[in-house]
């Protein structure tokens, strides 16, 4: 599992705003584009999930809905995005092309942020809130970047990751019986939402969970691959595995 977060450190842009104007700077493109495809080249016979930028994706949409309609410079900062369009969404389009010419057995996704839509749906204590259409929103905004290409969506579904708020003194985490807000069955809704409007590998987080099984930790950097068409969640002191739609990836043999 490699998770490729250098917008933020590569342009030395603050957090938000910052480093999606950043990627509007062609000479900072084509050296991040260039580190990337060199990453890419590291991966070319390996069977791996590259999750692509953590909340990038996420910042962007709270600037603008459209990903087409916010300036980056992609075919004009790399030549190898010749081609694409010159805006975050031609980004993301590109770097699953790229992902599929350099490493052809690597899967690849982009994140969707529970935030991005300007409403944290994953701290949301709002019952009337439709958490749905949020996510129909936040799909919407990435299958124009190219998620509906790419093989999964990664999700921010950790809501006590290592004791973090506990050692803030604050109460961030979902209530385990269910009863109130936020809570398990809201996070699994919104994700179940997000993966059918994307139509990918969520839908095996939502199976799970609809039988009764529950995570702790779950996040895209505890979730690999296996050769067999299934994901595999490493969150818990058992492993669990269900099927995915992950249908590209071809089953061992016999």
């Amino acid at each position: 599992m490699f998770t490729y977060y250098e917008i933020l450190q590569a342009s030395c842009a603050a957090e938000g705003s910052a480093e999606v104007a950043a990627t509007q700077d062609a000479a900072f493109m084509d050296r991040y584009l260039g580190d990337y495809a060199f990453l890419l080249d590291q991966l070319a016979s390996s069977v791996a999930l590259l999750h692509l930028e953590p909340d990038f994706w996420g910042y962007a949409e709270q600037l603008n809905q459209d990903p087409h309609a916010i300036h980056a410079a992609v075919a004009s900062g790399h030549p190898e995005c010749k081609g694409f369009e010159d805006s975050i969404a031609g980004l993301g389009r590109c770097m699953i092309d790229m992902a599929r010419r350099h490493a052809p057995k690597v899967r690849v996704g982009l994140h969707g942020s529970g935030w991005a839509t300007k409403l944290d749906v994953l701290q949301n204590r709002d019952p009337a809130l439709d958490v749905a259409a949020e996510a129909q929103k936040l799909g919407a905004f990435l299958v124009a970047c190219g998620g509906d290409q790419a093989d999964f969506i990664g999700v921010d579904a950790s809501d006590r990751d290592a004791g973090y708020y506990a050692s803030q003194g604050k109460d961030s985490g979902w209530d385990a019986t269910n009863t109130s807000l936020p809570s398990f069955h809201q996070a699994f809704a919104w994700s179940k939402a997000l993966a059918e409007r994307v139509n990918k590998l969520l839908r095996a987080l939502a199976f799970v969970h609809e039988r009764g099984l529950v995570h702790r930790d779950l996040k895209p950097g505890n979730v690999f691959l296996q050769r067999l068409p299934a994901a595999r969640s490493a969150s818990s002191s058992w492993t669990s595995v269900w099927r995915s739609s992950w249908r590209k990836i071809p089953p061992r043999r016999r």
